[in-house]
């Protein structure tokens, strides 16, 4: 609320309000009178009717981004008190796919748009790739099961009762098939 009007003798000088007024998100600059770039003085003697009005500055707030090892970090952004941060591009990492930017404790991603009332870190979350490794035993004994592997892992075992040449050639070929899909030992 403003504070009550001032009746100020001619020849004498208007009171400060004792306390400053408030706004959400936003900090107090001071009175101003018209288009006065500087706060108005109040030992100056008053020679006719005065408006005083309040001059704010709205906050700002930091948004900060951590790619967890992946590709660099976007630059971190000023954000003015309830407006939106500025959705980067997404990072890599190699061998996962990013799954979103997280704040701390956050079990969904951020919603780039969510009004910023404070700091905020955002953290890159990722998700391995993985790839289905499935043994064929060309007739042979019955085949282990499919087995889900990470990128960059191997699988684990061989070809169940598969013997001599065809485990060798089992084994050759399921190397080349990774290789081709991009699996390297590491």
């Amino acid at each position: 609320t403003a504070p009550a009007p001032q009746s100020v003798e001619r020849g004498g000088t208007a009171e400060e309000p004792a306390e400053a007024p408030t706004k959400e998100g936003h900090t107090f600059l001071g009175w101003f009178a018209g288009d006065a770039q500087e706060a108005y003085d109040f030992e100056t003697v008053l020679t006719g009717d005065l408006t005083l009005t309040a001059k704010w500055q709205i906050l700002t707030y930091k948004v900060t981004f951590d790619t967890d090892g992946g590709s660099a970090a976007p630059a971190e952004q000023t954000v003015n008190w309830n407006a939106a941060a500025t959705k980067p591009a997404d990072p890599t990492k190699e061998g996962f796919v990013f799954a979103g930017w997280f704040a701390e404790g956050a079990e969904t991603a951020y919603d780039f748009s969510t009004p910023v009332k404070a700091d905020v870190a955002l953290t890159a979350e990722w998700t391995p790739i993985t790839y289905t490794v499935t043994f064929d035993t060309d007739g042979g004994s019955t085949a282990p099961a499919p087995q889900t592997v990470e990128w960059n892992g191997t699988a684990e075992g061989g070809c169940g009762g598969c013997t001599g040449e065809s485990a060798s050639v089992l084994i050759a070929m399921l190397s080349a098939a990774l290789i081709a899909v991009g699996f390297r030992k590491p």
